[in-house]
């Protein structure tokens, strides 16, 4: 399967001018369903110094409908954290917002780890380096092509060509 058609498979974004700790979305791709996600961090530094990234959740849940019960199960998740810019949340392209939790109501992982295969070292959610704990993500800025392609891989087997 080739990128472009990748890009028609994933529908319905949400423009978002602010991403906030808690914010539960979908991400939405033909074939497959709707796999929620939430926003754990909202203002990390691990890649760039200057531009805040985010650290999302993807469930290992595919909802039939859009407002089917979402487990927030920090311990079922479909890969291991991701870093991701707030520009995912594109209107028609992209996350689709459905609500935020209450702060009280985010159940996420006291800190997160990401390798560097460049370096050759774990860092936390901080920028820091550290030694590995679970589960540890890959220390790169993905995007909604690259998780959708993932969720391709993972859940139908599809490789896809870049």
């Amino acid at each position: 399967m080739k990128i472009k058609e990748i890009h028609k498979l994933i529908s319905a974004g949400t423009y978002r001018k602010e991403v906030n700790v808690g914010d539960v979305f979908l991400l939405n791709i033909d074939g497959i369903g709707h796999i929620p996600g939430i926003v754990a961090r909202n203002k990390c530094n691990i890649v760039f110094e200057k531009q805040f990234e985010i650290i999302i959740y993807i469930y290992n849940q595919i909802l039939e409908h859009k407002h089917d019960p979402i487990v927030f199960d920090k311990n079922n998740l479909l890969f291991p954290p991701k870093i991701v810019l707030k520009n995912n949340w594109a209107k028609d392209f992209g996350f689709e917002y459905l609500y935020t939790l209450a702060s009280g109501d985010v159940d996420t992982f006291s800190d997160h780890c990401f390798y560097s295969r460049t370096r050759g070292s774990y860092f936390n959610e901080h920028g820091n380096i550290t030694e590995k704990f679970e589960p540890c993500g890959t220390k790169l800025l993905t995007n909604i092509t690259v998780i959708s392609c993932d969720i391709l891989k993972k859940i139908k087997n599809i490789e896809v060509c870049m």
